[in-house]
C-alpha cells in the first residue's frame, strides 16, 4: 500500500514586509536556513516531491 503525505512550506523571509526598516531587522537568519537538511531527509527516505516557485 502506498502512503502519501502533503507538506506545505512558506519560505518567504519575514524581513521583506513593508513595515520593517532594514535597520530594525536581523537578516543573518533566513527561513531558507535548514532547507538543505529537509532535502537530505527527503533523499534519505526516497520521498518524491514537487516544489512550486
Amino acid at each position: 500500500m502506498k502512503k502519501y503525505a502533503v507538506l506545505s512550506m512558506d519560505v518567504e523571509d519575514w524581513f521583506h514586509l513593508d513595515y520593517f526598516t532594514k535597520e530594525d531587522c536581523d537578516q543573518s537568519q533566513s527561513t531558507l536556513d535548514g532547507l538543505d537538511i529537509y532535502l537530505d531527509i527527503l533523499d534519505q527516505y526516497n520521498i518524491k516531491t514537487t516544489f512550486l516557485l
